[in-house]
């Protein structure tokens, strides 16, 4: 089995004087370009994290460190006080200070913002308040003990620029307080051009010019660009390529990020359908087999999970095993339930996010056949997934692709709350648990409120709302000339990558 190593971030050192550009294989833009409020930006759409600040931002280790709030305390359980960053601002000039940040909460608590993926973060936000340029007070409507982390997420944008602009027009102009300034996001060229902010709190080390080429769509048609010396570095190759590329001189190196694939069983909106019952759930678990998918088809790049959740995120629970590969146990779980002859499931998943897609779910199929569980494998394109995640209609599909996602913030509550009844358009709910989120999202001891995640992922490992796959890794190709890579949750951080002189 492959290492697999999370690639952490770091301070590098920079070469008075040394200028330099950065080309980068991407897949695609980011979606919905510059608009920040409804996806979270990462390694496959990595401008944003690099033009735009959060009040917080997540740290190497999972930990919430500043950014253009430099520290924060709760006051009392209803009311928070931030501290913002002297002297920053936005490259058009505007002052990213306590107005600016109120402006930008202000916005997505509005009752028409909540259509934002975003606005879900800040749903507890009552006020908020600007004490003086430097302090912002906001007063909740309910204790949230993670509000920091959430905040991690919001890009604080220029309020007279945004007025002016509206959402859909800063989406293709976006102006931000971080290392760099888009110039022009390729749309005839197919070049995405970012240029150093020298302005920003936290100007580019070295590389003050990066060119995003993209959309690559095809693994190989990026590896091309790579061999051909059009790019510098790329990711999401094919792990079948992986021993190639590395003789060819290339330097390769695997970053396991927090998302876990998954196949969503709903039991929410279909009372007839098999996956209403626990038995069925598990057997279907038990039916893949996780070591094939993880050892062979993804090369050791990862590992099998039962849970949703990696390592460093809060409310990982150490005691969670994966649902071992057990068709006789898949078969007497499905019998007991009275499947005994099987039934068939109509499967949407999103495919491209990676090269061994297809595979993935062609095995999954394979395996749950074996047990008698026939699967209609549909293919979604990445928008309309989308689509669907947000309005959780998902017309005649049984079951489809769904992921954990803890790289938002490293805690386990944002993926635990997408499998539950909190999640608009829920596609399952188990009530019980609810008590149990409110509970840890309202709980300031930390070691008790990580016990209290660690407890719902165990439930949820039992209550089986999804067959548990992997963790997502990315691999990540470059020349020798780029002598640093660096990866944060938001993706690529350009600012602190380096790269040698003059090439090879």
């Amino acid at each position: 089995m492959r290492f697999v190593a999370i690639l952490a971030l770091c301070t590098l050192l920079a070469e008075p004087g040394f200028a330099v550009t950065l080309r980068v294989g991407a897949s695609s833009r980011p979606p919905g370009l510059g608009n920040p409020y409804n996806s979270i930006s990462t390694l496959a759409s990595h401008s944003r994290a690099n033009i735009l600040d959060g009040l917080t931002v997540q740290g190497p280790d999972g930990t919430i460190d500043p950014a253009l709030a430099i520290s924060w305390q709760a006051t009392s359980d209803l009311s928070w006080e931030f501290k913002m960053r002297p002297g920053a601002v936005f490259s058009n000039g505007e002052l990213a200070d306590a107005a600016a940040a109120k402006a930008t909460i202000d916005f997505l608590t509005q009752g028409d913002s909540a259509r934002y993926l975003m606005a879900r973060e800040l749903r507890a936000v009552e006020r908020v308040d600007v004490i003086d340029k430097e302090t912002l007070l906001i007063t909740m409507q309910y204790p949230d003990a993670i509000l920091p982390k959430r905040l991690s997420l919001v890009m604080i944008l220029p309020p007279r620029a945004f007025a002016d602009m509206g959402l859909d027009t800063f989406a293709q102009t976006p102006i931000g307080s971080g290392s760099y300034i888009l110039e022009d996001w390729g749309m005839q060229s197919g070049r995405t051009i970012l240029s150093a902010n020298t302005t920003s709190w936290r100007p580019p080390a070295q590389i003050d010019r990066v060119e995003v080429v993209a959309p690559l769509r095809d693994s190989i048609v990026r590896l091309q660009a790579l061999r051909s010396d059009q790019i510098d570095l790329t990711l999401n190759i094919s792990v079948d390529e992986m021993d190639r590329m590395e003789a060819e001189g290339f330097v390769l190196s695997v970053a396991l990020t927090g998302t876990i694939q998954s196949i969503a069983l709903p039991n929410v909106g279909n009372p007839d359908s098999p996956l209403q019952d626990i038995r069925v759930r598990q057997a279907l678990n038990y039916a893949v087999n996780k070591e094939v998918i993880t050892d062979i088809i993804l090369g050791g790049t990862t590992y099998p999970t039962g849970q949703g959740a990696i390592p460093m995120s809060v409310g990982f629970n150490p005691d969670i095993d994966p649902y071992p590969y057990d068709p006789e146990r898949a078969r007497a779980l499905l019998s007991e339930a009275g499947y005994g002859d099987g039934f068939a499931l109509r499967a949407e998943v999103m495919r491209g996010g990676a090269p061994t897609d297809d595979a993935v779910y062609v095995q999954l199929a394979q395996d749950l056949a074996r047990v008698g569980v026939g699967v209609d494998l549909q293919a979604l394109i990445g928008q309309e997934w989308i689509r669907k995640f947000f309005s959780g209609e998902w017309g005649d599909a049984d079951v489809f692709s769904m992921t954990w996602t803890t790289n938002a913030y490293a805690d386990t509550i944002r993926a635990i709350e997408t499998f539950s009844c909190e999640k608009p358009g829920a596609f399952f709910c188990a009530p019980e648990l609810l008590p149990l989120i409110h509970a840890s999202n309202q709980n300031f001891d930390t070691a008790g409120r990580e016990q209290q995640l660690r407890d719902i992922m165990a439930t949820l490992h039992d209550m089986a709302p999804s067959i548990f796959l992997y963790p997502h890794s990315i691999v990540i190709a470059h020349r020798p000339s780029v002598e640093k890579v660096v990866v944060g949750s938001g993706g690529f951080m350009f600012e602190r990558m380096r790269m040698s002189e003059y090439g090879e």
